[in-house]
């Protein structure tokens, strides 16, 4: 018998696979919580980027979300 063949000894075919319910990235608030503590770091800090793949928008403590299509006019 191959060993890719062998099951974990774990494994309970009645048992189906269940997805995780944890999101598989950080939500937008784990974001600007981490964009916040790097500024407190960092004095020299005037303006941060969240950097997603959405529309451009003007955040609070100034950020900006800015959409990965448009990091050119930061770099």
């Amino acid at each position: 018998m191959p060993a890719c063949s062998k099951k974990p000894s774990n494994y309970s075919p009645a048992e189906p696979h269940k997805p995780s319910t944890a999101a598989p990235w950080p939500t937008k608030s784990d974001q600007l919580k981490g964009l916040r503590r790097f500024k407190k770091l960092g004095a020299d800090v005037t303006h941060s980027y969240l950097v997603y793949n959405g529309e451009r928008k003007e955040l609070s403590d100034a950020t900006t979300a800015l959409n990965f299509r448009e990091i050119h006019e930061i770099l």
